[in-house]
């Protein structure tokens, strides 16, 4: 969703282009309550550099009630960090803030404003509004957690988590892949854990330092494998890193070859419903399913590795749309999951998990 809007300005300003993401924002449910994950690029095609001072919200029902008011300022509130500015013909990628709302709150839509001061000397503030309305997610998918025994979901994709904050407005992104939408908003790094919480043993120097470096991976549902991969070398802990110079090298003749190598080895399947499973950085080797393949949920496919982009051995896992660059990433609940809490264990019900937490697959 892209809204040009005419900034508010004393002297008149040309319009500034806001791109909303995802195009269709989601209501993700979480223990919190619900949660939004909306990014906003701003481009500023004017003379005078703009910083952002300020986001406000007004939250309105589906009758039209204003039930919230919400403001956020840079460099006060923590989730608007201060100092984001656009210089002139340039983008700027906003995260937008207030992302969890009590369940008795209906979000019917939201009312943005961004708040922006042109360096120009005397420019008045320029006020930005972008309407936003969600909708709820509902799954087509059962899933079961693609990983055994006790696991330790180590980031998953909440406000301050890497996966949520993938700038699209980098280079690397927008001028050399053609990324138009966050390909892992929603994604899930799991490892596997001891009852102590330990990932690795021996300071986790080696990848078979690590408790779940060839551990099985799963097939969370069933469907047919769209694509798999089995050849690329797991990284060598503190020797080997990940290859963005042969990105780049592929990115100029294939954009969308070069952003799976991010994946590493990888298995893609589909739920026959237009949502697909992916489950990325695989042992090489391990792979024991090939394009065509059907799947049942719970069937052994791989082994956990290190492979792609990844700093250690755990299973990267998202749910999406599909595999173009303008595939968008979907949230995932699992089913018969419990969260450990020190000694208690405890439903985790169907909503989305949370860096840090220790979940399992009840028996």
């Amino acid at each position: 969703m892209t809204i040009l809007v005419a900034a508010a300005t004393a002297r008149g300003a040309a319009a500034q282009t806001v791109t909303v993401n995802p195009k269709q924002p989601l209501i993700e449910r979480t223990r919190a309550g619900q949660s939004l994950s909306i990014d906003f690029i701003v481009e500023n095609p004017g003379p005078a550099g703009l910083e952002l001072l300020e986001v406000r919200l007004q939250v309105f029902d589906r009758r039209g009630h204003l039930v919230v008011r919400k403001q956020a300022q840079a460099g006060i509130d923590a989730e608007l960090p201060g100092g984001q500015t656009i210089a002139p013909n340039s983008k700027l990628l906003v995260l937008a803030p207030f992302n969890v709302f009590d369940t008795s709150i209906e979000l019917g839509k939201l009312a943005y404003e961004l708040v922006f001061q042109a360096d120009d000397q005397g420019a008045a503030r320029r006020v930005i509004p972008v309407d936003v309305v969600p909708r709820a997610f509902q799954p087509r998918t059962s899933l079961v957690l693609p990983v055994s025994g006790r696991v330790l979901v180590d980031e998953a994709h909440d406000f301050y988590a890497h996966h949520r904050r993938e700038d699209l407005t980098s280079p690397v992104f927008a001028d050399i892949l053609h990324v138009t939408v966050n390909p892992v908003r929603y994604a899930y790094d799991l490892c596997v854990s001891d009852a102590r919480g330990r990932v690795f043993v021996n300071e986790g120097k080696h990848n078979e330092n690590w408790l779940g470096f060839g551990a099985p991976i799963l097939a969370p549902a069933a469907g047919i494998v769209k694509e798999s991969r089995n050849d690329i070398d797991d990284h060598v802990i503190g020797v080997t890193s990940f290859d963005i110079a042969g990105v780049l090298e592929l990115a100029a003749t294939d954009p969308l070859a070069a952003l799976k190598l991010f994946l590493g080895n990888y298995v893609v399947i589909d739920h026959g419903n237009g949502e697909l499973s992916v489950l990325a950085h695989l042992k090489k080797g391990s792979v024991t399913v090939r394009s065509g393949d059907s799947v049942r949920a719970g069937q052994h496919i791989a082994g956990m590795g290190n492979s792609g982009d990844s700093d250690f051995p755990h299973l990267h896992y998202q749910l999406t749309t599909g595999l173009a660059l303008d595939s968008e990433s979907l949230p995932s609940y699992f089913d018969k999951l419990i969260l450990h809490r020190g000694e208690a264990s405890l439903p985790n019900g169907d909503v989305a998990l949370d860096s840090g937490d220790f979940v399992q697959t009840s028996r």
